[in-house]
């Protein structure tokens, strides 16, 4: 639907006027217009029956305060609060909206007759109907407005993570991993390292009452250092786990361990190992 008729200057802007008064005032004209009366009755009487012509000062003082109105509005204003209609109209009709003075906002009346100055606080009479201050802030119970940071170390609980530190953290994650076989391994990331843990069993022999030197290669290399290793026998899937073991060495690729009987019964047994480092 088009736009009403343009109206490029409020009626007789220049033209001469008459400010139009609410109630006839002591010693006006009688056949002055009033907002109260509108055209008085003197000028819709016969001349000869003591009628009087209406003024047209008068015509372009209504027509001058109805066109201010229309370009007002035409030309995108809202009107802001106002004492004049407290005093004429008792307050703003339940509903009414009025803009900020600040014009950053609009208000929106929940009460009839409501006299508050929104500008001057709410007073439960008024909520903000648009602009600023019309979305709540968010918090852990309430939908609304939050600030995003592009930070991941801030204590604020009153912010959103932006996509880019979210995908920062996806990064982190990505970078943990877990076998679970029975020779795995575990990476977790911390800072500009990762906390690597590996573990695995040596097939099961023998132990000669000499001893048996074991080695074993990691399937990849410690990053950095291999910084602990613990060595348990085990006889799973074997028998008689009288035995116990000692490391030779150890380094970023692997380890040798030694495994000695301590009983002289046949053996058949291997080595659990948990490595750790980074």
């Amino acid at each position: 639907m088009a736009n009403p008729i343009f109206i490029p200057i409020a009626f007789a802007a220049n033209g001469i006027k008459n400010l139009i008064q609410k109630v006839r005032q002591v010693g006006q004209d009688p056949e002055d217009f009033t907002w109260n009366e509108g055209a008085p009755l003197i000028t819709m009487t016969k001349i000869e029956d003591g009628g009087k012509a209406p003024k047209g000062q008068d015509v372009n003082g209504v027509l001058n305060a109805l066109s201010e109105h229309v370009i007002y509005g035409q030309n995108g204003n809202r009107y802001i609060w106002s004492q004049d209609v407290v005093d004429e109209f008792g307050g703003y009709a339940l509903g009414a909206i009025v803009q900020s003075n600040d014009t950053t906002k609009e208000f929106r009346s929940l009460v009839a007759n409501n006299t508050v100055n929104p500008n001057n606080g709410l007073g439960g009479a008024w909520d903000v109907y648009s602009g600023q201050g019309s979305i709540p802030t968010a918090t852990s119970t309430t939908a609304g407005i939050t600030k995003v940071l592009n930070v991941l170390n801030s204590n604020d609980v009153g912010s959103a993570l932006s996509a880019a530190q979210g995908k920062a953290l996806k990064d982190i994650f990505d970078k943990f991993s877990l076998n679970t076989g029975t020779n795995g391994e575990l990476k977790i990331p911390i800072g500009n390292l990762t906390f690597v843990a590996k573990w695995g069993k040596t097939p099961n022999q023998d132990v000669p009452s000499s001893g048996s030197p074991v080695s074993v290669s990691f399937a990849t290399a410690f990053p950095n250092a291999c910084l602990n290793l613990q060595l348990t026998p085990d006889a799973t899937g074997g028998t008689n786990p009288n035995a116990f073991a000692s490391v030779l060495t150890k380094s970023r690729t692997g380890f040798t361990a030694y495994l000695y009987e301590y009983t002289p019964t046949t053996q058949n047994v291997g080595i659990s190992w948990l490595a750790i480092g980074y």
